[in-house]
């Protein structure tokens, strides 16, 4: 009997650990290209699970760097919005509107994959090169009244 409840825990223990989602981590994988007429073109990796989780988080890890951390070596080398993060939840309604209605994507103006998508431990990355209407984009923070004109 005792055997048999050993065999069982181990049996439920194991079955429990192969259940466990694994998370991918998010990062911040970003480096400028070039910019011109307003435009800033940067190089982003994603990860996923699948293909297209891959290239949504390439492009989101691209505009998060921008709010948040600035390009270095680029025009935006300061951060759109805060290097504070509190700004983030502060304007709640906006960033999840932002992400979840694909609001981001209308200020691309190119998305080109530079390297095919590539299997990594958890699943998979790609490295994308984005251009994004940086005017627009502030332009568009300004009239949500996220930022203020001409500065923080």
């Amino acid at each position: 009997m005792n055997k048999l409840l050993k065999s069982l825990l181990i049996i439920c223990i194991t079955l429990y650990s192969l259940g466990c989602k694994t998370t991918i981590p998010a990062t911040a994988e970003v480096n400028f290209l070039n910019a011109n007429n307003g435009v800033i073109n940067l190089r982003s990796i994603g990860y996923g699970k699948t293909n297209e989780e891959c290239l949504q988080n390439a492009q989101k890890n691209a505009f998060e760097t921008l709010f948040f951390r600035g390009i270095p070596g680029s025009q935006q080398n300061t951060p759109l919005i805060s290097i504070n993060e509190k700004e983030k939840s502060e304007s709640k309604k906006y960033f999840e509107e932002f992400y979840a209605n694909s609001r981001y994507k209308t200020f691309l103006t190119s998305i080109q994959p530079a390297f095919d998508y590539r299997k990594v431990k958890g699943g998979k990355s790609v490295s994308v090169d984005l251009g994004i209407n940086l005017q627009s984009l502030r332009a568009d923070l300004e009239s949500n009244n996220i930022i203020r004109k001409f500065g923080y």
